[in-house]
């Protein structure tokens, strides 16, 4: 029989001892085994919502939780962001918002739902997401939309759509706050915007163009976007960024663009619409306007001759306009325009100095001598002259019809005469 020696025996009930109490400890562990970490340090959340925020569970402030909690089954735990003065907020919530120091408290209650122990820590959070850009709806853009006609970009239309520097700012969400001008919110608003999202807010985007121009070819705008976070912001460190670029094209113009001087009619006094049919020039309609070729539009340029006058008759005449168009990038793009401006007289003469008269008949006989007025004569673009009289017996019925000025024998009556 084995006999184990006194000194032995007494290190084995020691060892079971402790085992023993090891045991009773991992069943009931006392709440004073957790604990508060005094400071923490917490990555906001990376969700591009702008929302700037992380959710603080157990685990991450309170240590000893995960044992505690494995020995005393039922527990819970409970974390509450306090307000900066450390008051308990009205609405109590686990959730940190934006970039900075928070305060927190931590509950635990038993499985009776009795609190057990309470205790207070900080926390820091930090911003580390960069923004996010997307370029892919406006990558590529050589027409635009202006009241419900779409343009195609032309060499005319660089400088209106040419950015030399700004910035607009978005919400964490993506919606668009503020621009630095309103020139910068009216070209964006033609030519597109990226679409930038961040998990704070706000997001700041630069924009700046480089313009590379050709003779023949197309010109090119290529427009960067630069989105950068923490702006007006809590959050600290070197702000993050994001890229993306669109690429602008305009096409040179063509002969189909030209809308040339229309044909006129105009009346030989209104000078003002004569000087305008003779002033006229061929014009492009593009997204931003008429734009006159006077002499020359890009790679268009223009010339006319005046062919001599056609006098038909006084106060009406012809003339004839001859337009040449001429496309230094594309021979087969030159044409020619017959303008037409005809100048007409549509106004009659005006006839003045006939007034109404009563005449005495003569003592002798029921009828007077007349003697017949000479009437003036105006005409604003002919000569004009009177060429005769026409007595009308009581103003309807043509009775004499005078070719000279003299006396006419009228009857007693009433009598018109033109």
């Amino acid at each position: 029989m084995l006999r184990l020696n006194t000194k032995f025996q007494s290190s084995l009930r020691i060892f079971a001892a402790v085992v023993a109490l090891f045991s009773i400890g991992l069943t009931s562990l006392s709440a004073q085994s957790l604990g508060c970490i005094a400071n923490v340090n917490v990555t906001l959340s990376s969700e591009q919502d702008g929302t700037c925020d992380a959710a603080i569970t157990p685990q991450m402030v309170l240590t000893g939780w995960a044992d505690y909690l494995a020995a005393n089954a039922g527990s819970t735990a409970t974390v509450t962001i306090l307000n900066p003065n450390g008051s308990v907020p009205a609405v109590t919530t686990n959730i940190i918002e934006g970039c900075g120091t928070h305060l927190y408290m931590v509950e635990v209650f038993n499985a009776n739902n009795e609190s057990v122990y309470v205790c207070w820590g900080s926390i820091f959070a930090e911003d580390k997401t960069a923004p996010v850009i997307d370029c892919s709806d406006i990558a590529s853009l050589s027409q635009i939309t202006v009241a419900a006609t779409v343009f195609d970009l032309v060499c005319t239309d660089v400088d209106n759509i040419f950015i030399q520097s700004g910035s607009f700012v978005v919400s964490g969400n993506g919606t668009v706050i503020s621009h630095s001008s309103d020139a910068l919110e009216d070209i964006l608003d033609l030519t597109g915007r990226p679409f930038v999202t961040d998990n704070c807010d706000y997001v700041r985007v630069t924009v700046s163009d480089v313009l590379v121009q050709s003779d023949c070819d197309v010109d090119v705008i290529t427009r960067t976007f630069v989105a950068t976070d923490r702006f007006n912001s809590d959050c600290t460190g070197t702000p993050r960024t994001a890229t993306c670029t669109q690429t602008i094209t305009f096409r040179k113009l063509t002969k189909d663009d030209v809308t040339f001087p229309a044909d006129e009619t105009v009346d030989c006094d209104d000078q003002d619409a004569y000087d305008a049919a003779i002033a006229a020039v061929p014009y492009v309609t593009t997204a931003f306007g008429d734009e006159d070729i006077d002499p020359a539009l890009c790679n268009l340029g223009v010339s006319v001759v005046a062919d001599p006058v056609i006098q038909v008759c006084d106060g009406t005449r012809k003339e004839r306009r001859t337009w040449q168009l001429l496309d230094w990038c594309n021979a087969d793009g030159d044409s020619t325009h017959i303008q037409l401006v005809k100048v007409v007289d549509e106004t009659g003469p005006a006839i003045g100095g006939v007034a109404n008269v009563n005449v005495s008949t003569s003592p002798f006989s029921c009828e007077a001598n007349y003697q017949i007025p000479v009437p003036t004569i105006t005409d604003v673009c002919s000569s004009a002259q009177p060429v005769s009289f026409e007595i009308f017996a009581g103003g309807t019925t043509s009775f004499q019809l005078v070719l000279t000025y003299g006396t006419a024998l009228l009857a007693h009556g009433v009598h018109n005469h033109r």
